[in-house]
């Protein structure tokens, strides 16, 4: 008996240490389970807020991209009636030797040329625009093509000045001016 008592009592060790075993197997399955689906749920609550967070940074940049595009149209479309007021404007200029104000205007730049040189300078003038002046005692008219858009250039009686009111010379002047108005009306938008 004592052999089936030492079989039974080996039996038993074995049967308990399996037991132990499976248990701490099973124990350590369940925390690694545990870890798993822990670490699953970190990486998912990661993935969801990086896809937020991406989708909110892909709005704005959309939104931003949009305000961009919206601003470059607004900004051609005044650019476009700028040039097209310019044009206008420009066209009327070419052609003003040839409009019923013509003279008013051409009396209105001899009265300028006079009052900033003197009256004694000499005006230069197509001839559309000389018969409009009076060559009156000491005030001096050449006539000569200085513009084919018509205006005048007047010279002081020492040399030392000269007064362009050629139209050529009045349109770069005022599309200079004008544009310096826009970009600081509309630089500021």
């Amino acid at each position: 008996m004592a052999l089936e008592n030492i079989l039974q009592s080996i039996e038993e060790r074995r049967d308990s240490e399996l037991k132990r075993i499976a248990d701490e197997y099973k124990a350590k399955v369940e925390a690694a389970v545990s870890e798993t689906q822990a670490r699953l749920r970190t990486l998912q609550n990661e993935f969801e807020r990086k896809t937020a967070e991406d989708s909110r940074s892909l709005e704005n940049r959309e939104l931003s991209n949009a305000d961009i595009e919206a601003k470059r149209a607004l900004r051609d479309k005044k650019s476009q009636l700028v040039d097209a007021s310019l044009s206008k404007a420009f066209e009327i200029m070419d052609n003003m030797s040839n409009s019923p104000d013509y003279k008013d205007v051409i009396l209105q730049m001899v009265a300028t040329a006079r009052k900033l040189l003197g009256n004694d300078c000499t005006i230069r003038v197509g001839e559309k625009g000389a018969h409009f002046i009076k060559n009156s005692k000491g005030k001096k008219v050449t006539v000569e093509e200085v513009d084919p858009s018509g205006g005048l250039v007047a010279e002081s009686s020492d040399g030392t000045m000269e007064l362009d009111l050629t139209v050529s010379t009045l349109k770069k002047e005022l599309k200079e001016r004008l544009m310096l108005e826009i970009a600081s009306k509309f630089g500021a938008k």
